[in-house]
C-alpha cells in the first residue's frame, strides 16, 4: 500500500492545482497505484523516462481496444481519436507528446 494518500483525481480541489501531488509522486513514488472512482485500478507513471520505457516495452498494452473485452469497451464513453494517445502515431503523436511532457513539468 502506498504511503501517499490518493486524492479525488477529478474533484475540484485536486483539479484546481494537481502539481503538488504529481511532484510528490515523481519524487517519492514515480509508479503509483491508484483507483478510479468505480474502483478500477490504474497506474500513474510520472517520470518521463519511465513513461518512455513503458511505451516502448511490448509487454504492456498501449491501447484500451486491445486490453478490454468488448463488453468493457461498450461501457467506456466515446472519445474522438485525436484525443486518444493510444491512437496517435507519427508527427502528430510526437508533437502532442512534447506538449504533454512540457505541461507536466
Amino acid at each position: 500500500m502506498s504511503a501517499i494518500p490518493q486524492p479525488d483525481l477529478i474533484g475540484p480541489d485536486f483539479t484546481a492545482d494537481p502539481s503538488p501531488f504529481f511532484a510528490r509522486l515523481r519524487a517519492e513514488e514515480p509508479v503509483y497505484r491508484a483507483a478510479l472512482r468505480d474502483g478500477t485500478p490504474a497506474w500513474l507513471v510520472t517520470r518521463s523516462r519511465n513513461v518512455r520505457d513503458l511505451l516502448r516495452d511490448d509487454r504492456f498494452v498501449k491501447s484500451r481496444d486491445n486490453a478490454l473485452t468488448p463488453e468493457q469497451l461498450r461501457k467506456h464513453p466515446w472519445m474522438p481519436p485525436m484525443f486518444r494517445v493510444d491512437r496517435k502515431s507519427g508527427p502528430g503523436h510526437t508533437l502532442s507528446g512534447r506538449t504533454e511532457c512540457r505541461s507536466s513539468k
